[in-house]
């Protein structure tokens, strides 16, 4: 994410280009709520002084026809074999409780307490 630590990491190590997932300015279509605000200011003067250039990633990403993050995850998750026709991002699971399943995704994904170890 290109948060105001990362460009200053950035900018120290003398590099110009962030890759990022979200938004640079936090909003839906990368615009603040209002050019005035303080924030959104302070972050673009920072970018524009130190040359640097943040390119998204994200919407090429969800722009794909497969979507393959959600197709990774059902395949680590051993979802896959469920998908509804072919469909990456639906798959029919057998019944099972949310205890159960949320144990699963735990085990499969090295969860702890809600986060990766």
């Amino acid at each position: 994410m290109a948060t105001m630590d990362v460009l200053k990491q950035a900018a120290k190590a003398g590099t110009n280009l962030v890759i990022t997932h979200e938004p640079t300015f936090f909003g839906r279509q990368d615009n603040p709520a209002s050019p005035d605000d303080p924030v959104f200011k302070a972050k673009k003067e920072f970018i524009e002084k130190n040359g640097l250039v943040v390119f998204r990633l994200r919407d090429r990403w969800q722009a794909r026809k497969e979507n393959d993050m959600t197709a990774g995850l059902a395949e680590q998750l051993g979802w896959s074999k469920y998908q509804v026709n072919g469909d990456t991002a639906i798959c029919e699971i057998p019944a099972t409780t949310a205890e159960d399943t949320v144990a699963l995704i735990r085990k499969k994904l090295s969860l702890r307490g809600g986060f990766a170890r």
